[in-house]
């Protein structure tokens, strides 16, 4: 056999069409070909590289933000029908049994990164007891 005919987990492509809701982490809604065996985190950097922070490319934009790249670029969840990716898209698509050769959409949000220790949260407005 040639090395051709033999594939492994990272030479295998998938393509996705990243949507979100939420406007400010917007990017292009075209398919992207990405290996199947990105997870989570690797998927974060594929958004990050879209939206133009936290990488090492510069272009106007990029160094506009330069500053702000700490802040703009940050780590993702992904949602694919339905359901939570936690683990490699190789692994995702062969449980869920999707195939590689369709287009899948996946759905991103921020992550929520959770308080700090030893950091006060700042008290809400006493509203609700002056309802009568």
């Amino acid at each position: 056999m040639d090395e051709a005919s033999s594939s492994t987990a990272a030479d295998v492509r998938v393509r996705l069409r990243f949507i979100t809701r939420d406007p400010t982490i917007r990017v292009n809604e075209v398919p992207l070909a990405v290996p199947v065996a990105l997870n989570r985190r690797g998927l974060s950097e594929v958004i990050n590289h879209l939206r133009g922070v936290g990488g090492g490319t510069k272009g106007s934009a990029a160094e506009e933000e330069e500053e702000g790249d700490k802040t703009n670029a940050g780590g993702y969840d992904f949602v694919i029908e339905n359901q939570l990716l936690r683990c490699s898209l190789d692994k995702f698509l062969r449980a869920t049994g999707l195939s590689t050769e369709v287009t899948v959409n996946v759905e991103y949000y921020r992550t929520l990164q959770a308080p700090l220790e030893g950091t006060r949260s700042k008290p809400d407005d006493a509203w609700v007891g002056s309802l009568v």
